[in-house]
């Protein structure tokens, strides 16, 4: 049979398909309604948002983002933290030290001079201006790839470095009224320390 359309069209026809499109309306909302009503439903992470899934179906959430975390993304851009283990006492007590600092507008390097005997503290003294915090970082053997910075800025916490990381990350102190002088002791080994201390 060949079925017309438009002013040509039979209207028993025409009915018979208008009801039958209102039937599958009908199921279709019946469906969507029942594909809604699931309370012991869990929801699995996507690019795309979220889906239902059973609880006997796959793993659950918590476990895909266990193998998420263990599986290296393609996107990951991995680096080396800085350091924050001390170097072999050899190795560590083989190097120059220097202080750089704000006071000279990160332009001069003062050694510290290692304690005498068998001693393993580096000790430096500067002259720092007054009414300004003082900041400062330690570099090894004169390269400013090889620096010295705390955990966190400011000061405290653990010596981290040598590396070429660390921009802006200082040890800091409140500057005084008066014109001060900057104690620095530093031990590089075992787990290493820095005490700093303004003098007046």
């Amino acid at each position: 049979d060949v079925k017309q359309f438009g002013p040509r069209a039979d209207s028993v026809e025409l009915l018979k398909q208008i009801q039958n499109s209102i039937r599958f309306l009908e199921i279709g909302d019946k469906s969507s309604s029942g594909f809604q009503d699931m309370p012991n439903a869990t929801f699995a992470a996507g690019n795309s948002g979220t889906a239902p899934v059973g609880n006997s179906a796959g793993p659950t959430l918590s476990q895909q983002q266990e193998q998420q975390q263990q599986q290296p993304q393609p996107w990951a851009v991995t680096s080396e933290p800085p350091r924050s283990v001390a170097e072999a006492d050899s190795e560590a007590l083989a190097r120059t030290y220097a202080l750089v600092g704000n006071w000279s507008n990160w332009g001069t390097f003062v050694e510290l001079q290692r304690d005498e005997g068998d001693g393993t503290v580096f000790s430096a003294e500067v002259v720092v201006p007054a009414g300004k915090d003082v900041e400062f970082q330690v570099v090894c053997d004169g390269d400013w790839k090889q620096r010295l910075f705390p955990t966190a800025n400011g000061g405290g916490g653990r010596v981290l470095g040598p590396t070429s990381d660390g921009h802006g990350r200082n040890w800091r102190l409140h500057g005084l009224t008066d014109p001060a002088i900057l104690r620095v002791d530093f031990d590089p080994t075992g787990e290493r320390y820095l005490r700093s201390a303004l003098l007046i």
